[in-house]
């Protein structure tokens, strides 16, 4: 199954990255939480879909354009490590941010339940209940 949830984040961010959000959410649990409570931007947590479509609203107020790319799956079970780089153009400065970033995707049941995000890949790994 964990080969399957891995997968199943793969087309959930592939879907952000080109800005379906119609079509991730489509991939996530009604009861979804997006844990970003640990960003150095715009730190939040959005519970459920609807919560999670402002969250996609706001995001495409916020940044002229994204583009999120994906380094490595690490595939832990129900959790899937994402490791990679963000990078945005504000819509309101036009400056440029580069920056990489770690999250840990759950899917239950074929969706997506939580994303949380964290500073570091040991962050991550660590709440995957991974090693380095």
């Amino acid at each position: 199954m964990s080969e399957e949830n891995v997968e199943i984040v793969r087309r959930v961010l592939e879907a952000w990255n080109r800005s379906d959000f119609d079509a991730g959410l489509a991939l996530c649990d009604p009861n979804v939480v997006i844990d970003r409570s640990r960003s150095l931007l715009d730190a939040r947590v959005y519970r459920g879909l609807d919560e999670v479509a402002r969250f996609t609203d706001d995001w495409r107020a916020t940044w002229a354009s994204t583009h999120w790319e994906i380094d490595e799956f690490i595939d832990a079970g129900d959790d899937v490590v994402v490791l990679g780089r963000f990078q945005g153009i504000g819509v309101n400065s036009g400056a440029p941010v580069d920056a990489t970033f770690a999250q840990v995707m759950t899917v239950r049941d074929g969706k997506l339940v939580r994303g949380v995000l964290f500073q570091s890949r040991a962050e991550a790994l660590e709440a995957a209940g991974l090693s380095e």
